[in-house]
């Protein structure tokens, strides 16, 4: 304010807007055609349109700052995240260390998971891992109950310090064949595969996806070639991160005001017609790109993370029904 004084000793409210445009949007409101500009409603300005620091003006700056959704705030590794979960996995990741620490798991029994009202908290399990949690030196997945659903939704908080993935835990039926695959005797061999090597648990996937590029090849009068084999590799790693269980099409995004038709790839499980598809997408040139070595290195960390996430999913539920009955501790 003292800013907008130095120029003009008895600054309007559409001074102060014009003068910080972006920060201005926290107290004032701008409407209409011509423009008209107001105090935002939960704030009492006083005459000379400065703010005193009163209990409901500083609830209302809480609201008006920090409560802002992802899509004005757009912070966070990816950019795609509010405050909340900017500085929740900090939270997250700290809670889920003390609780191990004081409440530590008993031999033979599952781990007790930690109880969150992630609706009330404002935290989302999927930005927080894309923005970074530490759970410190034991880093398998920490299991927590969300109070705000009832009966409490179990859910998994994964170390994702360095990957920064959201790996989406498979269906028991999927990790019993992939159980029974590492058992046989015919796998001896399997970690020397590649996923472009029949035999590799993903070369069903990898294979589809590969059949997918090659149409598009095609479609641009193109022949199989070495940038062909990256794409395939990276869109595998993308489509295991989103938890797409196979891919039906591979195909181009259309020109938009925004986007020059084929800057990003999709992959789709689903019909295109159908809204209930599932679908994930990344740059095109970040496909071509990307060494098909560091896309499976990639794809192996995801696999290995998933592993992590599947077993300690069958813990949380078995252990749900006990945490119901014997009242666990709660780290908020």
């Amino acid at each position: 304010m003292s800013a907008v004084k130095s120029r003009n000793p008895n600054p309007t409210l559409e001074d102060v807007y014009l003068f910080a445009d972006g920060r201005a949007r926290d107290f004032v409101t701008r409407s209409g055609y011509p423009s008209v500009y107001t105090p935002k409603a939960n704030l009492t300005f006083n005459s000379d349109l400065t703010l005193s620091p009163t209990a409901g003006n500083v609830e209302a700056m809480g609201a008006n700052f920090f409560d802002k959704d992802a899509k004005s705030t757009r912070i966070g590794y990816t950019g795609q995240s509010d405050y909340a979960n900017h500085y929740g996995p900090w939270v997250v990741g700290t809670a889920a260390i003390y609780e191990r620490h004081y409440n530590k798991q008993k031999p033979g029994e599952p781990e007790q998971p930690m109880i969150l009202d992630m609706r009330r908290l404002g935290l989302k399990e999927e930005i927080l891992e894309r923005n970074g949690i530490d759970l410190g030196s034991n880093t398998r997945p920490m299991p927590y109950l969300d109070s705000s659903t009832q009966p409490p939704t179990p859910g998994l908080f994964q170390h994702s310090k360095n990957t920064h993935l959201h790996v989406s835990p498979i269906s028991a039926q999927e990790l019993e064949q992939e159980l029974r695959a590492r058992e046989s005797p015919s796998q001896g061999t399997s970690l020397h595969l590649l996923p472009s090597d029949p035999g590799h648990a993903d070369h069903p996937l990898y294979q589809q996806i590969k059949d997918g590029v090659q149409k598009l090849d095609s479609a641009h009068g193109r022949q199989w070639d070495a940038s062909s084999e990256r794409m395939t590799a990276s869109l595998l790693a993308l489509a295991k991160e989103e938890g797409l269980s196979r891919v039906d099409h591979v195909v181009l995004n259309n020109p938009t005001a925004q986007l020059a038709g084929g800057e990003k790839v999709f992959v789709v499980q689903g019909a295109l017609n159908d809204p209930a598809h599932q679908r994930a997408h990344m740059p095109t040139v970040d496909a071509v790109q990307a060494p098909e070595t560091q896309s499976f290195d990639r794809l192996q960390a995801i696999n290995q993370t998933q592993a992590q996430a599947r077993e300690q999913q069958q813990a949380l539920e078995q252990s749900q029904q006990a945490v119901t009955q014997t009242g666990p501790s709660i780290a908020r």
